[in-house]
């Protein structure tokens, strides 16, 4: 079984402190296909990160990482998809999970699961697109509807948006859009940041979309969009969240892996390295 970091045994034991858990989902009919493979070129990616953070001056590892099995939902509904996923994330609801997608209606499974435990959870969503649709092909569970499922339940805070419906638009000025809050791209500073965390609770889920990064630095994602968010951008937004919130999960979605952009896996790969260092590093 392939593990994240390729770290030994006394280090990715069953008891570790972190679960990445990979997800293979795909249902969407997005520009690029394939994010149904992210999560294996992503822990592959992730053999060839060192394990200090020089940022932190830490070895986050020694948290222990466990590499749970694939959950294979690729055949699945996603209403199946996210019942089942739910599930299956309870069984570490005392554990910090860093999931690894896959569409992003994974989200919606993980943040249920969690639910379950925090009632008060808010979500944190980085992505370019805001998800607000009712529905999408049919689908109440598409991943252009992921946000607007969450925030039935959730206050949620959409950050990095370049593109929206005018459905989307009407639906954020109205009283039902009144648990989210939204920062695009264009307008990205501290006092809207400060909008989206007045509204967040103090138990969050961090959920990122690879599509909020520009694509001069990841183009293989379901849906790019240019105007995106740099590294540091995005690195800034997380260590704020890290450090003012208690985050009790997070994942990382909509990858499409090209064996051409290899660079891409492995910067995916050390951004889930760097969420782990801010979960239990000193911020």
């Amino acid at each position: 079984m392939i593990r994240f970091l390729s770290l030994p045994d006394e280090f990715c034991s069953e008891k570790s402190r972190v679960v990445v858990l990979p997800v293979s989902f795909e249902n969407n009919k997005g520009l690029v296909k394939g994010s149904f493979r992210g999560w294996f070129e992503i822990l592959r990616a992730s053999h060839h990160l060192e394990y200090f953070d020089d940022e932190l001056n830490s070895e986050p590892f020694v948290n222990g990482i466990f590499t749970a099995p694939v959950l294979d939902f690729f055949k699945c509904s996603p209403e199946e998809m996210v019942k089942r996923l739910s599930l299956e994330t309870s069984r570490f609801s005392d554990r910090f999970v860093v999931g690894l997608g896959g569409d992003h209606a994974v989200t919606l499974g993980f943040v249920d699961a969690f639910s379950r435990f925090f009632p008060d959870l808010s979500v944190l969503v980085l992505d370019a697109h805001c998800d607000l649709r009712y529905s999408w092909n049919n689908s109440l569970f598409s991943h252009a509807c992921v946000s607007r499922r969450l925030c039935l339940k959730h206050k949620v805070g959409i950050v990095g948006v370049r593109s929206m419906d005018s459905s989307e638009n009407d639906f954020l000025n109205s009283e039902q859009g009144r648990n989210v809050r939204v920062v695009k791209a264009f307008e990205l500073s501290d006092e809207k940041l400060d909008e989206v965390f007045s509204l967040l609770s103090n138990n969050v889920f961090v959920s990122v979309d690879c599509d909020v990064f520009d694509p001069s630095f990841i183009r293989n994602t379901t849906t790019p969009e240019p105007g995106g968010l740099g590294w540091y951008d995005v690195l800034s937004i997380l260590k704020r969240v890290f450090k003012e919130k208690n985050v009790v999960g997070c994942d990382l979605v909509e990858f499409s892996p090209n064996e051409n952009f290899l660079a891409e896996a492995f910067s995916l790969a050390k951004l889930v390295y760097k969420m782990i260092a801010y979960k239990f590093g000193k911020l």
